[in-house]
């Protein structure tokens, strides 16, 4: 044994730790493992130590395996320049801003009044009165004989020679002695309550309330209405006139609604009622059913107030007009996005008093009220945020360019929302300022009481609804007007401080005015910036010899050392900025990165930066993604070697694809052949690991928190996930394990897989051989069978390279873009079609036929479907180099062709593949997640740091 460790050492250290992880620290410094004993088995188990997030920490491989440790990677102070970012390190607090200077420093009175004590316009009608009268007295009346005779048909019948047996009567149009209002109030109705309300209270002046019933709808299905609180079956008797005010369920998408309006107008026909429906809709919205089932009258402006002829319209036409009107809705909501709550009087006197390209009727306001992009409340309607700033930055645009639309929109806007809260008001007034005249009051004010909210939210940040306000406030704002006022700015920071966020710092921040509220500074200290492994440590001297492990001491390969009374960090990698605070007692921790980076910290900035290699030097295995980590086999068997991938204490194993050549599609003469697999070479030029079983239900619930599956059981694989769902799934888990590249494997990849060797229909034979004792299908060769179900995986024998139900049991999602045909001639590293609208899916299902299953057997579908035999796979590896492109590891940082989607990735090529030279199995390492990397504990962390870099170092042989 030659280490400077001894067992004593060993010893103490497992005093204080587990026996797991000393099995790591024994492969740090030197200490090998016996070699099992020729004959010997192979464990078919192995314990694995669960790592933090961010590595993947394999820790027993097989002894007749010498893999290389990657080389290592060290990092140079290229350049220190003064930063643009924060301010000079004076050893003094930051200067005062100059929008805190213009408010004298004087942050909002809570206690004042919240709301402006003024009266604003009522809301206008639909219809004006004097039009709607004569339309209700149509409806709601009966005719009337009076005692004295009519002379007027007396005379007519006498000049008609008719006999008269009987004085004709005088006949009247009065009000019916009993009468039904029917009010239809959904929520998407909700804008319209003032006008039932209003027309409701007119017509009782009007007629009279004896006789009269209001009755809300509760269910059309079942007739149950509410009259005078009360809860009932809405009866009629034939006499009885009934008007309606509803829409009919035009503006519900399903048209369920609009359906069970014509069931109940069916009803109202047998009850001997066809009832007058006051509607607010145009009448291009009114299909030709609903027009003859009921006497709909069009509640516009610009309505004649007729009783509508059967219009002939289809639902499908209605909806096309709906989706181009929807448009003009757009359009109108910019203008609504200058307040916070949109009520149904600010929607009427924007469409009625602003100059529009075209008219807007009643649809403008309920396609508004009911847009998915807004919320609907009972009394307004809110923009969602990111809707919000977005037809703001449009609205400010079009105020810009149409001078005389921003006059009367603010002045409109100033009279409509007096009354609103005064934040919101103050909001509003700064801005539609646009069309404001120079150093108005009103503008000036407003401005001023925003600056005074945000010092406020400054000063008690312990008040978490001012808070909470701020925030509101700064989602409705577009990045253009919060980059044009730098108290927005400063608001981000009192908010970022407020809620500890580690967000980065958005683009349209000024971040003069954000430091005035972030750079806090106390004693000078020096801080020195150390490379650890593969890690990077600020920190005091004090702070950094805590970290060491006991027992252990590390030598820190310094980069920078700084005096500074600052205590805010900024870390900048590309556009990404990230805050972070120094302590005198503990460490900031900094993942590596191939590209250089900067660090602000004390008025400058430093850039880092990996050093060239050396021509004497050996590989440097970095490139555009970041560090190259060798997966080395957590063991092997009677198979082969396998690695295997925990997730939350559920294991998946893999299985080692070297470079080769083989045999991809079917020679013409296998039976059950199709058209689309033309046989031709293929050439994989980068081995892979592949999961030797589908994804299993257990694996997906606990990386998804959700199983889709149509046949529910932990170990069965897990189905009805499209091409789509597996991206996610796969998002999802290389979060988890950054360091990892996880991906599809390429149809070429799954098709040798798949054959494992062999150029035979199936891996384990020919037709002949195909059975249900080898492969879960409908047991036919031509015929499906829907009674079957998916199996648990491993439940058939694997084929020879340790691949568990390549043939049958669900079909398995690939990378691919579906390409029709192969083609005959040889291919390196193909990855189907450049574009297209179907995915690949390849090995047959449960449910299908038996030839479905063979090795070379294709279908497709789109990305998006889900289907309960269609699984997936996984693999961990790089897509291959196409020819003539840059190989993986080189070192001119560029792109290369076919990197994995989302997350880039090269394997080192290989100068050949011996038997004296094990392949390449290396995987790309993403740039770390720092959230992910500073969960662990700081011992946990030094101890990853350690065996990283004693692992390259510090081992013996």
């Amino acid at each position: 044994m030659n280490s400077s460790v001894s067992r004593a050492d060993l010893l103490l250290y497992l005093s204080e730790h587990s026996l797991a992880e000393l099995s790591t620290v024994l492969d740090c410094f030197g200490y090998k493992r016996i070699k099992p004993l020729a004959g010997a088995k192979a464990s078919q188990t192995s314990d694995v130590i669960n790592p933090p997030p961010a590595l993947v920490v394999v820790p027993e491989r097989k002894a007749s395996i010498e893999t290389p440790l990657p080389p290592s990677l060290f990092y140079q102070r290229t350049a220190t320049e003064p930063s643009t970012l924060l301010p000079a390190d004076e050893g003094s607090d930051v200067a005062m801003l100059a929008w805190v200077e213009a408010i004298g420093g004087q942050p909002l009175d809570l206690s004042a009044p919240k709301y402006l004590a003024v009266e604003v316009p009522s809301l206008e009608p639909l219809v004006a009165w004097v039009r709607l009268l004569p339309v209700l007295r149509q409806s709601l009346s009966e005719r009337q004989i009076q005692p004295r005779p009519d002379i007027n048909k007396l005379v007519k019948r006498l000049a008609k020679g008719e006999q008269i047996h009987a004085l004709p009567k005088r006949e009247r149009q009065v009000w019916a002695a009993q009468a039904i209002l029917l009010l239809d109030s959904p929520t998407r109705l909700n804008g319209l309550n003032g006008d039932y309300a209003w027309l409701e209270q007119a017509l009782s002046l009007a007629r009279g309330k004896v006789g009269l019933m209001s009755a809300t709808l509760l269910d059309l299905t079942t007739r149950r209405v509410i009259i005078n609180n009360q809860e009932q079956i809405l009866l009629l008797s034939p006499a009885t006139p009934v008007f309606i005010l509803s829409d009919l369920g035009i503006y519900e998408a399903s048209g369920q609604v609009s359906r069970d309006w014509l069931n109940f107008g069916r009803w109202l026909h047998q009850q001997a009622c066809r009832p007058y429906v006051l509607l607010p809709a145009p009448t291009r919205y009114i299909s030709d059913a609903l027009s003859r089932c009921f006497q709909v009258i069009s509640w516009d402006r610009f309505s004649s107030l007729q009783v509508l002829s059967p219009t002939g319209l289809s639902r499908e036409q209605i909806h096309t007009t709906q989706q181009a009107d929807t448009v003009m809705a757009e359009r109108f909501l910019e203008l609504l996005s200058v307040a916070v709550e949109i009520e149904p009087r600010l929607l009427r006197a924007l469409r009625y008093q602003l100059p529009h390209p075209q008219p807007l009727g009643v649809a403008a306001e309920l396609l508004a009220w009911n847009y998915p992009e807004v919320e609907r409340l009972t009394t307004h309607i809110e923009f969602k945020p990111e809707y919000g700033a977005q037809c703001r930055a449009a609205l400010k645009e079009r105020l810009q360019q149409q001078p005389e639309l921003a006059k009367a929109f603010y002045q409109l806007v100033t009279c409509q929302l007096a009354n609103q809260f005064l934040l919101d008001y103050s909001t509003a007034v700064s801005w539609c300022a646009v069309g404001a005249e120079p150093q108005d009051a009103q503008v000036i004010a407003a401005e001023r009481y925003l600056q005074q909210f945000i010092l406020a939210v400054h000063t008690n940040s312990e008040q978490r609804g001012l808070a909470y306000q701020g925030q509101y406030l700064l989602a409705q704002q577009p990045d253009t007007l919060k980059g044009e006022k730098a108290y927005y700015s400063s608001l981000w920071a009192i908010l970022s401080r407020c809620h500890a966020s580690t967000a980065s710092r958005p683009k349209w921040l000024n971040h003069q005015a954000a430091n005035a509220f972030l750079v806090s500074t106390g004693g000078v200290q020096t801080y020195h910036l150390v490379q650890v492994g593969e890690w990077f440590y600020l920190g005091t001297e004090a702070a950094l010899q805590a970290l060491q492990p006991t027992g252990f001491k590390l030598a820190f390969y310094p980069l920078a050392s700084i005096r500074t009374a600052q205590q805010l960090v900024i870390e900048q990698r590309a556009e990404v900025l990230l805050d972070h605070y120094l302590s005198v007692s503990d460490c900031l921790q900094f993942s590596p990165s191939p590209k250089p980076w900067q660090l602000h910290i004390g008025g400058a900035c430093w850039t880092l930066a990996g050093l060239v290699r050396p021509a004497w030097a050996g590989s440097v295995q970095c490139d555009a993604s970041g560090m190259q980590l060798a997966i080395e086999p957590t063991g092997a068997d009677e198979l082969g070697d396998y690695f295997d991938l925990v997730f939350q204490n559920i294991p998946q194993r893999f299985r080692y694809i070297p470079p080769q050549t083989f045999l991809m599609g079917s020679p013409p003469e296998e039976e059950g052949r199709s058209s689309n697999e033309t046989q031709h070479p293929v050439t994989l030029t980068q081995g892979y690991w592949l999961a030797d079983t589908t994804v299993t239900q257990a694996l997906w619930q606990a990386v998804m928190g959700k199983n889709p599956s149509h046949f529910q059981g932990e170990q069965l694989p897990v189905e009805q996930v499209s091409w789509e769902d597996a991206q996610a799934f796969i998002q999802a888990l290389s979060q988890a394990f950054p360091a990892l590249i996880i991906r599809l494997p390429t149809e070429a990849e799954w098709a040798c897989a798949c054959r494992a060797g062999t150029t035979t229909a199936f891996a384990f034979g020919g037709k002949a051989e195909l059975n249900l004792e080898r492969v879960n299908y409908s047991g036919a060769w031509d015929k499906s069978n829907a009674k079957g179900a998916t199996k648990p995986v491993k439940t058939y024998p694997p084929n020879a390279w340790g691949l568990y139900e390549m043939h049958g049991n669900v079909w398995e999602w690939c990378s691919d873009w579906y390409a029709g045909d192969y083609g005959a001639e040889p291919q390196t590293d193909p990855r189907g079609a450049g574009s297209g609208k179907h995915r690949v899916l390849r090995g047959g299902s449960w449910i299908d036929y038996g030839r479905y299953c063979r090795s070379a057997y294709r279908v497709r579908d789109t990305p998006d479907f889900r289907d309960y035999d269609f699984g997936f796979r996984f693999a961990l590896g790089h897509l291959s180099s196409g020819t003539g492109q840059e190989q993986a590891g080189s070192l001119n940082g560029q792109a290369r062709y076919g990197v994995a989607p989302a997350r880039a990735g090269g394997q080192t090529a290989g100068e050949g593949f011996d038997s004296a030279q094990p392949p390449d199995r290396s995987l790309s390492a993403a740039e770390g997640n720092k959230d992910d990397l500073l969960k662990p504990s700081l011992a946990e962390r030094i101890g990853e740091a350690a065996r990283g870099w004693l692992g390259r170092w510090g081992r013996k042989k």
